[in-house]
């Protein structure tokens, strides 16, 4: 079985949260429950790279490159219970002291005198196409057939991911559209779907999601391996959403202007870690089973 860097990310950290959650799981809602699916996780993405690298078929390939969308999802969804444990208190009057220390106001307060149903229509477009460019991204590298610039780019998304939450973790916050909901003139209403939109987002598993701002941090770092990946057609048509997309976080109310700061030195050190463990395992991290004949193993996927 081989584990490449983004796998480590893939399956250590929804191991290690549900180790968290079943050790105090006498102490935290459906932490049992959360601990026992986050090491099934874990385990499922053991099961997908093993069988991408011992089954020479396409679809054994595309499990073992893409069973981390099912991974990203359950590890963000499945939180609450760690966040209880780790730090049960909120940050936002903090987050929102260091926004008016920097300009004075509430920045989603002070733009919501701009309000108007087209832009917030659009707004919230931008906003939930953030799944949509980093995808896409990885399916043009993923086709190009060049293994070390899909790998790469994969690296960086997995880890991005999966150490954002644990920013989320320690400094839990639930944003200005539910701690200061009540110094907004009024809702935020679009044209069409945008309302529906809006309160879609009331509804999702998770909600102390805020530092740092993953929309803003990954956003920019599916722009810049965009860029150093030579995809540049891809760059020129995501950078204006790419800049609507971090508008929209805080225009709907997403997000602190801090949350969006602190993650500029996040993703710096994304690139880092990333290059790190290029580095230190440039051919990922190969565990041998006694069980297969070296006649079986197959090349990894």
């Amino acid at each position: 079985m081989n584990l490449r860097p983004a796998d480590l990310f893939a399956i250590v950290v929804p191991l290690a949260y549900g180790l968290v959650s079943l050790l105090g799981s006498n102490r935290v809602p459906n932490g049992l429950s959360v601990g026992l699916l986050l090491v099934g996780v874990a385990g499922f993405g053991l099961f997908a790279r093993v069988v991408a690298t011992h089954v020479d078929h396409p679809a054994a390939r595309v499990l073992g490159n893409f069973y981390c969308i099912a991974t990203i999802w359950f590890a963000y969804s499945r939180l609450n219970p760690v966040i209880d444990l780790v730090s049960p208190v909120t940050y936002d009057r903090e987050l929102q002291a260091i926004d008016a220390y920097l300009f004075g106001v509430q920045p989603s307060v002070f733009l919501a005198r701009y309000h108007h149903p087209l832009l917030t229509e659009i707004s919230y477009y931008a906003y939930i196409l953030f799944f949509f460019w980093q995808l896409s991204l990885g399916i043009v590298l993923y086709l190009r057939k060049d293994k070390k610039d899909f790998e790469d780019y994969y690296l960086t998304v997995i880890a991005f991911y999966m150490l954002s939450y644990t920013g989320y973790v320690l400094v839990p916050a639930i944003g200005p559209r539910f701690d200061i909901a009540h110094e907004y003139p009024l809702l935020l209403e679009g044209v069409w779907k945008g309302s529906e939109i809006r309160d879609s987002f009331y509804n999702i598993p998770m909600v102390r999601d805020c530092f740092p701002s993953g929309h803003t941090g990954l956003t920019l770092l599916v722009l810049t391996r965009a860029i150093t990946k030579r995809a540049y057609g891809f760059f020129a048509i995501m950078f204006p959403c790419a800049m609507l997309l971090i508008f929209s976080t805080v225009y709907c109310r997403f997000h602190y202007v801090a949350d969006l700061l602190c993650a500029l030195p996040f993703i710096t050190g994304i690139l880092c870690v990333d290059a790190a463990f290029r580095r230190l395992l440039p051919n990922g991290l190969t565990v041998r089973w006694p069980v297969l004949a070296a006649s079986e193993r197959l090349e990894p996927a």
